[in-house]
């Protein structure tokens, strides 16, 4: 059953999602970060705060603040977001998730030459950390925000709370902890609690990924580095005389992998760093949603 069916909704301002299955739904932290709502700014500080914190125990080798930081991380069924077809159960933090996220960062080169400086670069360039990894680490981060979003969003649409002692503890964003809590939020026909994901955060795709970058970046980046090479066995010279590199040659020559993203912003730092800032410049909510 659809959520709006369930509460009997005809529009509301949160993802309309299936409750008895998890949703190929994703929490996106660039939209979060582009949104102009009080939710969204408060959201990506929250999100810029810890992983600030996350990234700066694993320079220092912290191991006891970033067991701390990690220790806590589940899957958070409420929202029923994730990979799972059958009941909701999710597949982005299970067992010692937060440990091997935490590992999968310190190991990689990315980290080891200084390059990861926020979730995003975290996002394009440390091996197995992808669009479910990164969505289930914000609904982490944000779970707080996410309780308060929901009560806030009950009270709007006349939806009965009922109090709820959750089965893991939360991120407090106010006290920077991990907190056990009781709360009240809105419940299914078997009792289990549900969090509402504003329809702003929300996507089923993640936009600033290490394919995007290849994609946008990348390959006309070696494109143009081809063409001006005069050795370079990928240039094909057509009867007008202009120089071309087909896609396909350079996609073979200069695959598409998270390996490639890090060996790409580590010899052309500067031309990432442009193009990133653009990326979070030029990008809004409205224009993004409208190319989808």
């Amino acid at each position: 059953m659809l959520l709006y069916d369930y509460f009997h909704l005809k529009e509301a301002d949160f993802v309309n999602v299936e409750l008895k299955n998890d949703n190929k739904i994703f929490v996106d932290p660039f939209l979060i970060s582009i949104e102009e709502s009080s939710f969204s700014k408060m959201a990506a500080n929250s999100i810029r705060d810890y992983f600030k914190a996350l990234l700066k125990s694993a320079r220092d080798g912290n191991k006891r603040m970033s067991k701390a930081l990690l220790e806590n991380l589940h899957e958070r069924n409420e929202t029923r977001t994730g990979y799972s077809v059958a009941k909701p159960k999710g597949i982005g933090f299970a067992g010692d998730a937060g440990e091997d996220l935490f590992n999968n960062i310190i190991k990689s080169k990315a980290m080891k030459t200084n390059m990861i400086s926020d979730i995003f670069d975290c996002s394009i360039m440390v091996d197995r950390v992808g669009a479910d990894k990164i969505s289930d680490l914000i609904i982490n981060i944000i779970f707080l925000q996410l309780i308060e979003y929901t009560q806030k969003q009950c009270r709007k649409n006349r939806i009965p709370l009922s109090p709820v002692v959750l089965r893991y503890k939360i991120w407090n964003y106010k006290t920077f902890s991990w907190e056990k809590v009781v709360v009240e939020l809105p419940l299914d026909e078997d009792d289990n609690p549900i969090v509402f994901l504003p329809k702003e955060i929300a996507s089923d795709k993640m936009f600033y990924d290490y394919q995007r970058v290849y994609n946008t970046l990348m390959i006309p980046f070696y494109e143009q580095v081809e063409i001006q090479d005069a050795s370079s066995g990928l240039v094909k010279i057509l009867k007008s005389g202009k120089r071309k590199v087909l896609k396909k040659d350079l996609r073979a020559k200069y695959p598409c992998t998270k390996a490639e993203v890090v060996k790409f912003v580590q010899e052309n730092n500067q031309v990432y760093a442009r193009y990133k800032k653009n990326q979070f410049t030029y990008v809004t909510s409205k224009n993004l949603r409208t190319n989808k």
